[in-house]
């Protein structure tokens, strides 16, 4: 005969829900206990275990019910399925203090319309994601740690086949992504991943996984004060960017993006970085393809390739930064050449306005900037402030031609040049320079 858990019910002040307002402490800590308390709770209600270890089949949790633990290191949710969180319409379901372990599936899954609500949680997952939400009206996640399969020791194998279908968070078609203060590493197809959805994310770390730390597809996001750090390429692409921007409107402050092959990708949309930081990544710190692009108040140190690298951009503008010590990096050209490329920013085939102020632009091992302009060039195209050092490779376009009198804006002027023909513009000027990852999953 199974004993009945003995349940306190104390008031709760300030609770989000117009039903309930009850904490439910579960004295005995077992599965039993909290399935029959989450089974008794009315919307509004937090049911509240202590140190112990949940076992078991898939944890579900109502809508507009909380389940708070004692800690990451007291309570531990430990079930095949994981929990599953029904969203809440009014209110929001809300997972708190605990520590949820996967090796399949989600740590947390989520589908259909309402509010989910995750906070001071650790999640561990070796398949799946650590959270799943699908079609879900707002995803809140705080001040949580999502850790993935990829360890320092084996990321940089070939990932073990249980490892290779990994999300730190998956998103689809959620209305809004919430995040603060939320650290995702060790995932082996990015540390969040999102397609057609809302993203904000204040504060937190995205790194030392594979292929991507963050995918935006065909979204909306705003980045603020996240690092996106040491990824690796997996298998699904032959470099590894920190930051993926499908189709997708991108602003972020105070990204640090270092130590990946690419720190930014853009392919189309908007692109919005400031007073961002880009440095040791091997193939560009920013790379924009058919897309917008501002830069305000940035640093580009230390990297392979180029700082900025354009294709086709429908916009450019640089304001306040620095784009310094690039390394040359040597790329095929044909089926046997060879080309060695490293400036601060390389532009090609571009078509559209360009507008660069008080840019710094030193110590690059190739050209300090080159832009290729398309035949016929007829935008806007202001230079103001612009210095260059050492003065020679210093500031060079080729095609255009470009408006007369624009190497006034660049100091010293000696360092400019015009009608440049070296082979590498061929190079530059070919789309899809390299292996880009394919658009994401996104919504009917």
């Amino acid at each position: 005969m199974r004993l009945a858990p003995t349940i306190l019910l104390i008031l709760l002040a300030g609770c989000s829900s117009s039903t309930g307002s009850r904490i439910i402490e579960v004295e005995v800590c077992s599965r039993a206990a909290v399935d029959d308390a989450l089974a008794s709770a009315e919307p509004g209600d937090t049911v509240r275990f202590g140190g112990c270890i949940l076992d078991g089949g898939a944890l579900t949790i109502p809508a507009d019910i909380g389940l708070e633990g004692a800690g990451p290191t007291a309570s531990v949710v430990e079930v095949d399925g994981g929990i599953i969180a029904d969203g809440a319409a009014e209110g929001c379901t809300t997972i708190r203090n605990m520590r949820i372990v996967s090796a399949g599936g989600a740590g947390i899954t989520t589908a259909g319309p309402g509010d989910v609500c995750v906070e001071d949680v650790e999640i561990e997952a070796s398949l799946g994601a650590g959270i799943s939400a699908e079609g879900t009206t707002r995803l809140v996640v705080r001040r949580t740690r999502l850790i993935g399969p990829v360890t320092p020791e084996n990321r940089e194998t070939t990932p073990a086949e249980e490892s290779t279908e990994s999300y730190g968070i998956f998103a689809r078609c959620v209305g809004h992504i919430e995040l603060e203060n939320v650290d995702a590493r060790g995932w082996a197809l990015g540390g969040v991943r999102i397609a057609s959805g809302r993203l904000t994310w204040n504060g937190g770390y995205a790194g030392n996984g594979l292929d991507t730390g963050i995918f935006l597809s065909e979204s909306e996001a705003v980045i603020d004060d996240v690092e996106i750090a040491e990824i690796l390429p997996g298998r699904t692409s032959i470099s590894a960017y920190g930051l993926t921007a499908i189709q997708s409107r991108v602003e972020t402050r105070n990204l640090i993006a270092r130590d990946n092959s690419v720190g930014a990708l853009h392919i189309g949309g908007d692109a919005h970085h400031a007073d961002g930081r880009f440095s040791n990544n091997g193939e560009s710190g920013v790379w924009v393809q058919g897309g917008a692009l501002v830069i305000e108040g940035s640093d580009f140190d230390g990297n392979g390739l180029a700082g900025i690298l354009t294709v086709s951009a429908s916009d450019l503008r640089i304001e306040d930064t620095r784009l310094a010590g690039t390394r040359l990096v040597t790329r095929l050209v044909g089926e046997v050449g060879t080309i060695e490329l490293g400036s601060g920013l390389l532009v090609s085939g571009h078509d559209a306005p360009l507008t660069l102020t008080r840019v710094q632009i030193e110590d690059n091992e190739g050209w300090g900037a080159l832009v290729s302009l398309v035949a016929g060039y007829d935008h806007p195209f202001a230079l103001e402030d612009v210095t260059v050092s050492p003065a020679m490779y210093g500031f060079g376009i080729a095609g255009g031609p470009p408006p007369t009198g624009w190497q006034a804006g660049v100091s010293p002027p000696e360092a400019t040049a015009e009608a440049i023909e070296d082979p590498f513009i061929a190079f530059l000027d070919r789309p899809g320079m390299a292996g880009l990852p394919t658009v994401g999953p996104s919504c009917d």
